[in-house]
């Protein structure tokens, strides 16, 4: 599955949205609390079916250094 996003940066909030689609959103959020360092909101073990909806994002994205995958 491949999943897709854009950065909205039209908004007056001085933040960046960004969207994404087709992507599992258990997956992501753990994803992204790695890399924000949010650890303790990381489950500690995943089944092998999480672990590679995780790896589809990680290599979509390149995050391999910043996930540590």
């Amino acid at each position: 599955m491949s999943g897709k996003w854009t950065i909205d940066t039209d908004q007056n909030d001085d933040c960046f949205h960004i969207t994404g689609e087709n992507w599992d959103e258990e997956a992501l959020l753990i994803l992204m609390n790695i890399i924000h360092g949010h650890t303790q909101e990381v489950p500690r073990t995943v089944d092998l079916e999480l672990l590679t909806r995780m790896a589809e994002i990680v290599d979509y994205y390149e995050l391999h250094e910043a996930s540590g995958f």
